[in-house]
């Protein structure tokens, strides 16, 4: 692989928020985690489409995933559970992303929304 010499970024968004959820093995077999494995589903498939890579580079790559979340009708998000799932749908392994950035003070917007930016920059 070439050496990376300035950052590589994308994005996506979509309209569907989910959180991050892991409850066990009575869980993995609920309507809940059917409609979790459809989202990460839809997410990676915006991925796919916006260039994101199925894989990190190894080290000494970084990855920063930086999220806006807007949302209709609720007093409050759980942004970590939303972060969470995310990473999760478009990283099987996320050990090198290593930056968070998550912008919510979007709330009652009158729709759900999430802009998705993922940016690859050369470590430490």
């Amino acid at each position: 692989m070439p050496p990376m010499t300035s950052p590589t970024s994308w994005h996506f968004s979509f309209g569907v928020l989910a959180r991050q959820s892991h409850a066990g093995k009575r869980w993995m077999h609920s309507a809940e985690a059917k409609r979790y494995t459809r989202w990460k589903e839809v997410v990676r498939c915006a991925a796919n489409l916006a260039g994101v890579p199925p894989d990190l580079d190894p080290w000494p790559a970084v990855y920063e995933v930086s999220l806006v979340v807007k949302w209709e009708k609720r007093a409050r998000l759980d942004t970590d559970g939303v972060l969470g799932a995310v990473i999760d749908a478009v990283f099987p392994h996320d050990r090198r992303v290593l930056v968070l950035h998550v912008d919510a003070a979007h709330e009652n917007e009158g729709y759900d929304m999430l802009d998705v930016t993922i940016t690859r920059r050369a470590g430490p």
